[in-house]
């Protein structure tokens, strides 16, 4: 997680959109527009994808690098930032 500001920042969603063929994975890229609690950004999805990592590809030092996760379509897509609480229940649930 970072609290710096990712406006600009080039990401990738993937997911199995619900326009595609079953079992077929699909990534979008895009750029951040705007950043509060959530991300929003402008990287073509559609229903299905929702819960899909919204990345930042070869970080470096990090690799792929997720910064929110897709929850919500329209004119902007977005879905909650990845920030240290959301970070730490991540960890959390993956120790579980």
């Amino acid at each position: 997680w970072t609290s710096a500001s990712l406006i600009g920042t080039f990401v990738r969603t993937q997911g199995y959109p619900g326009d595609k063929p079953i079992n077929q994975q699909w990534a979008s890229d895009g750029t951040i527009q705007s950043e509060s609690l959530r991300l929003f950004y402008n990287n073509d999805t559609v229903g299905g994808q929702s819960g899909s990592t919204v990345y930042v590809p070869n970080l470096a030092g990090c690799g792929h690098c997720s910064a929110a996760i897709h929850a919500y379509g329209g004119s902007l897509n977005s879905g909650p930032r990845i920030r240290e609480p959301v970070f730490n229940n991540l960890v959390a649930w993956i120790n579980a």
